[in-house]
């Protein structure tokens, strides 16, 4: 089983190949042992306390055969405790194998750091490590990410949205990795703080087998394989958030590499693009036209552009299609110091 550590009150969020929304502890199949479910929070606390392994013994029943229990910590990438990988069972028994447990963390941006768990279980298929991947980059190499909008909820980015963002979220994600083999991978996450100290944090496992498969977003889908223009992006934006968790381009196309850098508006710009996202979302306009300047680090060029917004979605998670279009040149490099930006340009460039 797996404890969720990354609140005041731990919680259940796996239970075997089960995932379980944020339970308490007394409802684990380990704890319907009296003395377990007794021990199990002391040593749940320890573990957190200490960043370390630890454990108990008791006896069980009349017969006195001793019983284990053993907690693990999962650590998150800056050395605090986000879970806690328990097990139960005779003392003469050998351990289970320990099921691989990674850990992220992103910024107000979505900009994320991982442990070397989650690196393997989300596996770029570039090769690319995922630390430092925005929001789009990472959701780009998932066939399904569930409940994609209570996820995106947890980020207070431009404060759209008039009720508080949501603190927790759980769910599963599929992605398809390099041998063709499908796997589903349950995601628990917590976010706190607000504006800028704003953090979420998350654990990651990999459950394929647990669960039924989740069904595809028939919508994300149809918008994955629209056409583009040359010349064009499209960006799937989330109204409330401001969030783009969608970025499309033909693979050649200079404007592939914006996906894993996070734009920044103009001063003057700033305003327009809030504003669309204000009108969109409360139903004051079903499309928008803006053009702006962006760049993607504070020493780049300014990149003017034209986004044409259309309302998709209406409702709690409003959602919008931005037809996006550069009217000046695109540096090459986009970043220059970026290694993938290098890449791109020198693999898309006519000598290659």
């Amino acid at each position: 089983m797996v404890i969720d550590t990354m609140s005041e009150v731990p919680s259940l969020i796996l239970d075997g190949n089960s995932p379980r929304n944020f339970s308490r502890l007394n409802r684990a199949s380990i704890a319907r042992n009296s003395t377990v479910a007794r021990l199990l929070p002391i040593l749940v606390s320890e573990v957190r306390r200490t960043g370390q392994t630890a454990s108990k013994y008791f006896p069980a029943g009349r017969d006195e055969h001793m019983q284990r229990l053993i907690a693990v910590p999962v650590l998150g990438p800056s050395g605090d405790v986000h879970a806690v990988a328990a097990w139960a069972g005779p003392l003469h028994e050998p351990l289970p194998r320990m099921p691989i447990i990674g850990a992220l963390s992103w910024t107000p941006s979505g900009v994320v750091t991982t442990t070397p768990p989650a690196q393997f279980l989300f596996r770029d298929p570039s090769g690319d490590l995922l630390t430092g991947h925005t929001i789009p980059q990472m959701l780009s190499h998932f066939d399904i990410w569930d409940d994609r909008a209570t996820f995106l909820e947890m980020f207070n980015v431009t404060k759209l949205s008039a009720p508080a963002p949501t603190d927790q979220w759980c769910g599963t994600a599929t992605k398809t990795y390099e041998d063709g083999s499908p796997h589903q991978l349950f995601l628990a996450a917590r976010a706190t703080g607000t504006g800028t100290a704003r953090v979420v944090r998350a654990v990651v496992a990999d459950i394929t087998g647990g669960v039924d498969p989740s069904r595809p977003d028939l919508t994300l889908v149809a918008i994955r394989h629209m056409p583009i223009p040359p010349g064009h992006a499209l960006a799937l934006c989330d109204l409330k958030t401001g969030f783009v968790h969608e970025w499309l381009t033909a693979p050649t196309s200079p404007l592939a590499s914006w996906r894993h850098h996070n734009p920044e508006f103009s001063v003057d710009d700033r305003l327009a693009v809030a504003n669309a996202c204000f009108d969109l979302a409360s139903g004051l306009a079903d499309t928008a036209s803006i053009r702006a300047h962006v760049r993607f680090s504070p020493t780049s060029e300014w990149i003017e552009l034209v986004g044409h917004w259309t309302l998709l979605m209406a409702g709690d998670r409003p959602q919008a299609l931005i037809d996006i279009t550069p009217l000046s040149t695109i540096p090459t490099p986009v970043v220059a110091d970026c290694p993938m930006c290098q890449d791109m340009a020198q693999n898309n460039s006519p000598a290659s």
